[in-house]
């Protein structure tokens, strides 16, 4: 079940063209066979809902940073007081610690860091973004990755765990430059 922010829900459903308003293309494709609900996560309400579903899930998955999720009391421990044998999924920029941890992390600034931009230079004398968000879909499978394999320990185990997958560590392994 996916959480989307208020007031209109995930900012992809009002991308590109639309039979139904707030189901644009980008967000059908990224969100099939999902469940959703808009919640706000500011109120305690909602977060007594999120708890709820918590208290039912296999799996959460996040990517906010440390701080923002700890504020609203889903942070790792939180949730697996409410669920013990959760997969916890932490797909942040930089990881849940040291000192990039609770720094934004986005797409074409991860191109920068990483040096991929600056690959581009052997061939176009200049650094250049890929036309596309390279990095948020090669997280997206890693975080997939990871998790089924978490999922597999816990079907061998019995215990849940948090796994994270920092959208920066792996792209430098990743370009081997």
């Amino acid at each position: 079940i996916k959480i989307e922010a208020p007031p209109r829900g995930d900012s992809t459903r009002w991308l590109g063209r639309a039979r139904n308003p707030g189901m644009g293309g980008p967000f059908l494709t990224l969100n099939r066979n999902k469940k959703s609900v808009v919640l706000d996560l500011k109120q305690d309400t909602a977060c007594d809902a999120l708890r709820r579903l918590v208290g039912t899930a296999d799996v959460m998955v996040h990517n906010m940073r440390t701080n923002a999720i700890e504020r609203l009391g889903f942070g790792y421990s939180s949730v697996a007081n409410i669920q013990p044998n959760i997969v916890y999924c932490a797909a942040q920029g930089y990881g849940t610690a040291g000192p990039y941890c609770d720094r934004p992390a986005y797409d074409d600034a991860l191109q920068v860091e990483s040096g991929l931009a600056k690959l581009f230079e052997k061939t176009t004398g200049q650094p250049v973004l890929t036309p596309t968000i390279l990095v948020d879909k090669m997280v997206g499978m890693m975080t997939a990755q990871a998790i089924a394999i978490a999922l597999f320990h816990r079907e061998r185990t019995g215990e849940g765990q948090l796994v994270e997958v920092p959208m920066f560590e792996p792209l430098p392994s990743f370009l081997m430059v």
